[in-house]
């Protein structure tokens, strides 16, 4: 073996795992742990692409609430202008002001129910119903339904207080609202749960893999330069052994 061989196989671990961080480089360096290595990344991977599935779900619910906090907003001046509207001494013309009011407040329920979707999906209008959202690494989730805030799902669709008028269906509508707003928030609590305890899982699983696979730099830096003094030796030896051999070729033909 010449000298340019001892000097070629020797190292180049060292080297490409100092550079990388990893301890393993390939599966020849550690076939099991490799392999144990690879299953931890495809868990690592899957427990991030279902902490992403939780986030978007979290993020769907709070513009859910946010939206039907606007709603209960328009239904408390609603209920509000009904109130006034119980007066007696209001002409029907001035009623018939309070009840434009109230359009504008009903207009504006039917706003926030068309403009209120997440990713292009409408949440309030009944179709955000029965949808899954992993909530599992195997793929596995919970169902959510948010339900409809429309005028015609809070019984306000002809809700009209020029004549006679049912206040009771305001309050009724109120209620609806704040059952559903509990229903996102509890959702909500448990969406946040599971993505805590994915977090954990996935700082346990990245730990395990680290353990397994990250490289000890400074031991590896230690091993790579005892590795090139030996090497240097045994390339000093190397060339004294071919000295040698020349020597003794030199010798022999100048004793013949």
């Amino acid at each position: 073996m010449g000298i340019s061989a001892v000097s070629g196989t020797s190292g180049s671990y060292y080297y490409g795992a100092i550079a990388s961080g990893n301890r393993i480089t390939s599966a020849a360096v550690d076939a099991s742990g490799s392999a144990i290595s690879e299953k931890l990344k495809s868990q690592e991977g899957a427990i991030n692409a279902n902490m992403e599935n939780i986030a978007s779900g979290v993020s769907a619910l709070n513009v859910a609430d946010g939206s039907l906090s606007s709603i209960t907003d328009y239904l408390q001046r609603i209920k509000e202008l009904s109130v006034k509207a119980t007066n007696g001494l209001y002409t029907p013309a001035e009623k018939q002001a309070i009840q434009d009011e109230i359009d504008q407040n009903k207009q504006g329920i039917a706003d926030t129910v068309n403009n209120s979707e997440y990713n292009t999906k409408k949440l309030l209008d009944g179709t955000f119903d029965g949808v899954e959202i992993v909530d599992n690494p195997d793929g596995s989730g919970k169902d959510v339904s948010i339900g409809q805030a429309t005028l015609k799902a809070l019984g306000l669709e002809d809700y009209d207080v020029t004549g006679d008028f049912d206040m009771s269906k305001v309050d009724d509508a109120l209620s609806y609202v704040s059952s559903k707003r509990s229903a996102v928030g509890a959702d909500t609590n448990a969406l946040q749960a599971a993505y805590e305890q994915s977090a954990g899982t996935l700082e346990q699983v990245s730990s395990a893999d680290s353990r397994l696979a990250d490289l000890d730099i400074p031991k590896a830096v230690s091993d790579l330069k005892k590795q090139q003094l030996l090497d240097d030796i045994a390339i000093q030896m190397q060339k004294k052994r071919e000295e040698e051999e020349e020597n003794n070729i030199v010798t022999k033909t100048l004793g013949g």
